[in-house]
């Protein structure tokens, strides 16, 4: 068994869809496509998918481990919800086996 370090998380992968989604979105609504709306809708409902998976995340990681870092993660993913938790996915260390 080998093991990997910095794991892509779903998670991540759905907060890059939901922002490419948005930005796709709003290039479409500025050039009057009528599916602009729906691409804008669907980014947002995957951007609270992924800020609830990950405030759930960081509460459940961050608790076993019993340091105080937690408070640091919870707060940058609760104020900024997208890019906390993308930035905590992308910054935390797990160790997983393969």
């Amino acid at each position: 068994m080998k093991q990997k370090t910095r794991m892509i998380h779903p998670n991540f992968i759905i907060g890059l869809i939901s922002y490419f989604g948005l930005l796709a979105g709003v290039i479409l609504y500025s050039n009057d496509f009528k599916i602009a709306k729906t691409f804008i809708a669907g980014s947002l409902i995957l951007g609270v998918i992924h800020w609830i998976i990950s405030v759930v995340s960081v509460i459940r990681d961050q608790l076993k481990n019993k340091n105080n870092s937690w408070i640091f993660w919870f707060t940058a993913v609760f104020i900024v919800p997208p890019i906390g938790g993308m930035m905590y996915y992308m910054v935390n260390d797990k160790r997983v086996v393969v």
